[in-house]
């Protein structure tokens, strides 16, 4: 499952490599409330590209993108795999898009009525 922000991650490796063995369990946020800060400025963010990158119908995007989102990861995407944890980030998630194209509206709003 990705994580919420879009980022690059390298990793180069010296030496070596041999199988791991068991699971490798990857949780990008320790806790919720770090989730949702992320998602906080992942919005603010987005949102402010959005608006300048004159991309319009901020409230039907609002409304429609984020149970597709939700469906897509946990669905689509295998998000059902890890259980409550699963089901917790794919929510989270599509609360950010959410909030994404809300900010998104409200700063489109601003510009037309000042």
């Amino acid at each position: 499952m990705g994580g919420g922000a879009e980022s690059t991650l390298r990793v180069e490796i010296e030496g070596q490599t041999r199988p791991v063995e068991g699971t490798l369990g990857y949780y990008p946020y320790e806790t919720i409330e770090d989730h949702l800060c992320g998602i906080e400025a992942l919005s603010r963010e987005r949102a402010d590209r959005f608006v300048h990158g004159g991309v319009g119908w901020a409230v039907a995007r609002m409304i429609l993108a984020p149970p597709a989102d939700f469906v897509g990861r946990f669905f689509i995407k295998g998000g059902f795999l890890d259980g409550r944890r699963g089901f917790l980030f794919c929510l989270l998630e599509s609360y950010g898009v959410f909030l994404r194209y809300a900010r998104a509206w409200e700063l489109l709003w601003k510009q037309t009525h000042g």
